[in-house]
């Protein structure tokens, strides 16, 4: 048996200090995120697309006393009124409006959407689609623009200052106006 606890005893000792290395072992401060590390090849990109820069300007001038938000993603201005119906993020939590515009409070009045080419393709039509159903389902208008030419921010600010009254149950929620404007 003496054999026997002079091959326990170090495996012990060994156990003992791991176990006390790993209580004094001070933990990553997140330079590792689900196989993210500070190296990895990552790179910024602008937010808006040239259009988008110009309609937020347009946007801005034509609504001085309203938060215009960019690319604002629809699961953080909408959501179900009860957690049983939760299921339903899923149809729209990862798409984003290319516009929010809210209230002082940031209560989201309105989306807008500019619309270039590519809102032909049939992918993006079924993405356009819930985006819609989303909106309307949360009673919020969303306005969709041809992105060219875009209106003008007097034209903006015609087309979008009724909406922010209070609403008449009568008139539809969701517009398309793809006239063009020029500037």
């Amino acid at each position: 048996m003496t054999a026997f606890h002079s091959f326990l005893v170090p495996i012990l000792c060994v156990l003992a200090l791991a176990v006390i290395a790993a209580l004094f072992k001070t933990p990553s401060r997140g330079t590792k995120a689900r196989g993210l590390e500070a190296s990895s090849p990552l790179s910024a990109r602008p937010i808006m697309s040239p259009n988008e820069r110009e309609a937020y300007a347009r946007l801005k001038a034509a609504l001085p006393s309203f938060l215009v938000l960019p690319q604002i993603s629809l699961g953080s201005f909408i959501e179900p009124v009860h957690h049983r119906h939760r299921s339903l993020r899923n149809h729209y939590d990862r798409l984003a409006a290319d516009f929010v515009i809210c209230d002082p409070a940031a209560k989201p009045l309105v989306v807008i959407e500019i619309d270039d080419l590519s809102h032909n393709h049939p992918k993006v039509k079924e993405r356009d689609a819930r985006k819609d159903a989303a909106c309307a389902a949360a009673h919020i208008p969303i306005i969709r623009w041809a992105a060219t030419p875009l209106p003008t921010s007097d034209v903006m600010q015609a087309r979008l200052t009724h909406l922010f009254s209070p609403v008449d149950e009568s008139r539809s929620l969701n517009r398309r106006d793809e006239s063009t404007c020029a500037d």
